[in-house]
């Protein structure tokens, strides 16, 4: 049987980049529908609270796709991205 977790020799700790994030994250916390911001049953994402990506459960929320986009706040980062390339 394969190690899981910190005992597995390929382990990196925090260190691990997206998509392995996502895939154990999916392993240990599965997704309710539920938005935790408006409640409703949608198809959910991770977000993490605070931008950083560690390894704790505790530290990611499941929100339906517009309210990551609110609380990501990516709305404003599209537009300052486009302002600065095109001079606006």
């Amino acid at each position: 049987m394969a190690q899981m977790g910190e005992n597995n020799p390929h382990w990196k700790g925090d260190g691990v980049k997206y998509r392995g994030l996502h895939m154990w994250l999916q392993r240990k916390k599965p997704k309710t529908g539920i938005c935790n911001i408006c409640g409703k049953t949608k198809k959910t994402v991770w977000a993490s609270i605070d931008g950083k990506y560690p390894r704790r459960l505790a530290h990611y929320i499941e929100l339906c796709v517009g309210c990551h986009h609110v609380y990501d706040n990516v709305y404003q980062k599209i537009w300052s991205t486009r302002r600065m390339r095109y001079g606006r």
